[in-house]
């Protein structure tokens, strides 16, 4: 038989082969079949709402998407005022402005980076 550690039934948890175990591991492999057909159908309504025409997702990914949608199920929602019509032009306006100051930071810090070196900074008292 050889090491237990070998033995091809270890990971079932079973030492030896019987009836009771094929009947087990059909209907295992049954419920495993009809969940994934489930998850295939759910998977292609979610890929459809999100607009991708195909996503060859892992499960690490479906486990994100998961901890994500678990995460907006979770969270209270959008404040009424801001799912009007201004409510929406006044956060887009907002972020607008924030990405212009991040890049306009950038930009600055890459200009002073081409005319001052960090060691002249370091070296200062």
């Amino acid at each position: 038989m050889g090491p237990v550690s070998e033995h091809p039934l270890r990971e079932w948890l079973v030492s030896d082969w019987s009836p009771n175990v094929e009947d087990a591991l059909a209907a295992a492999l049954r419920t495993t079949e009809l969940a994934l057909k489930e998850l295939n159908l759910t998977w292609e309504s979610v890929r459809e709402k999100l607009s991708v025409e195909r996503w060859n997702a892992s499960v690490a990914d479906l486990s994100a998407l998961t901890h994500i949608g678990d995460s907006f199920a979770e969270s209270p929602g959008a404040p009424p005022k801001l799912l009007v019509e201004s409510g929406w032009k006044l956060a887009r306006q907002t972020v607008e402005e924030w990405a212009n100051k991040i890049d306009d930071g950038n930009r600055l810090h890459s200009e002073l980076d081409t005319k001052i070196q960090v060691d002249t900074l370091q070296a200062l008292p």
